[in-house]
């Protein structure tokens, strides 16, 4: 195959920033971007390229390729599900945590979903969760995926962790989109998909309201050929779908592989660092001791929280789901969230409810804090590599004065006091949302990049 060509004009950065939660690039609003003490208001070459343009990207070598990404967007519309935008998560119809199945999260299958045949999950392993009543696709959905692509694109799945696992045990990732935690909790409300080439995987987003965009393939970075190969067919298919090749959160240690490759095989490609979704890495210890004057702060926080209030910390365990949707809610409520309206990618509700849904199946840890005898704070996170934890969830009562940093600073203590660092995901461009996260005093920030390409 000679060298791949495109149309392609560099997308816009997308930096939509919302009161209560955030939008990042691509639709996104996500988990864990709390700020500590929110309710504080804390200040806060070509070497190696040879093969690229002329390689054999034909179906015969990848078993991932295919004739159709048979992920189809269809009609379903949110009344599919059968109750009121915003009604109480905890009490939403068929929202029993059961015994680890998704089927035990309600009666609903696939077909609820209305016409949308080509998103099944899986009768047997993935019934539409219904998360938050009223919550479907919805009409207002992108063009149908499952016609004219070159590459097979399937949804998350949870049976998928095992080899998402291997994945990224084997690469040690540093950003925080790494994980398969991140991508089961995203799959619904931006329509994560994944298609495997030989080693490395590409995952695909298709946010209802942003241009399509893809990240750049994971798997060994040795092999720079693979690499190559995956890359140029997932711009192929793009292509195809008549979408701008786009990689979003690229990597600093692979967006030079990412520039190289593109380049050689005839594209203008342009790399631009997106400081909005920097991830901000800390030091455990730090976060844990509070030591010195530029914490006087925090500890003060902390201090008056404990001498105001009666509080017991908890293991996160499913038992504690409902309470915590109870708190999601009462936040939403408070800040006249969009959600409330049926403006589902408003906030991070979704993807946070998806998280809890399988917190059983998956390899997270949580905490909650009782005050008062009532669940009002809790806290998701899990190793992102062998020496840094990633924190994915934090929600708690603004009105509890010190309870954002008291669950910050426990949490660390008691889960992640093993790891050397502690990453909080980005600030989504929020400007409240960075200063509370400049106030913790990061060790370093992990780039991310976008790269675009046109002929």
């Amino acid at each position: 195959m000679g060298k791949i060509s495109c149309n392609v004009c560099c997308v816009e950065r997308t930096r939509a920033r919302r009161a209560s939660a955030g939008s990042p690039a691509g639709g996104r609003a996500r988990a864990g971007s709390a700020p500590p003490d929110a309710s504080e208001g804390a200040d806060a070459d070509s070497t190696g390229v040879r093969a690229y343009a002329g390689a054999d990207l034909g179906a015969a070598q990848d078993t991932a390729m295919g004739a159709a990404p048979g992920f189809a967007m269809g009609v379903g519309s949110d009344a599919d599900l059968g109750a009121s935008p915003g009604a109480a998560l905890e009490e939403g119809p068929g929202f029993a945590m059961g015994v680890g199945s998704d089927a035990d999260l309600g009666a609903a299958s696939d077909a609820d979903l209305g016409a949308d045949p080509g998103f099944a999950l899986g009768a047997a392993q993935d019934t539409d969760l219904e998360i938050v009543p009223g919550f479907a696709l919805g009409a207002a959905t992108d063009a149908a995926l499952g016609t004219g692509g070159v590459l097979r694109f399937d949804p998350i799945r949870i049976s998928d962790k095992p080899r998402f696992n291997a994945l990224f045990k084997a690469i040690q990732p540093q950003i925080s989109d790494f994980t398969f935690s991140n991508l089961l909790m995203w799959r619904r409300l931006i329509k994560l998909q994944a298609c495997w080439l030989g080693g490395f995987a590409v995952i695909l987003a298709i946010p209802r309201r942003y241009p399509p965009y893809m990240y750049a393939p994971a798997g060994d970075m040795a092999d720079e050929e693979g690499f190559a190969r995956a890359a140029l067919l997932a711009c192929e298919h793009f292509r195809a779908m008549g979408w701008e090749p786009c990689f979003r959160c690229v990597p600093a240690n692979v967006a030079p592989t990412l520039m190289r490759v593109m380049g050689a095989c005839g594209f203008d490609a342009a790399c631009e660092p997106d400081r909005d979704f920097f991830d901000y890495v800390y030091k455990s210890e730090d976060l844990i001791g509070l030591r010195g004057k530029r914490f006087d702060g925090k500890r003060n926080h902390i201090s008056r929280f404990k001498r105001a209030y009666s509080f017991e910390y908890e293991e996160l365990t499913e038992a504690h789901i409902g309470e915590c949707a109870r708190v999601m809610r009462d936040r939403c409520v408070e800040n006249d969230c969009a959600c409330l309206g049926g403006a589902f990618d408003a906030c991070d509700r979704i993807p946070s409810m998806e998280l809890l849904a399988h917190f059983g199946e998956l390899d997270c840890q949580g905490a909650a804090i009782r005050v008062g005898g009532r669940v009002e704070a809790f806290t998701v996170g899990e190793a992102l590599n062998d020496d840094t934890a990633v924190i994915y969830i934090e929600k708690a009562n603004i009105a509890i004065h010190g309870l954002y940093a008291f669950i910050n600073q426990q949490f660390c203590e008691r889960a992640w006091g093993g790891m050397a660092y502690v990453n909080r995901e980005e600030d989504e461009g929020i400007e409240g949302l960075r200063r509370a996260k400049l106030s913790y005093h990061p060790a370093r920030l992990v780039e991310k990049f976008t790269v675009s390409c046109k002929t």
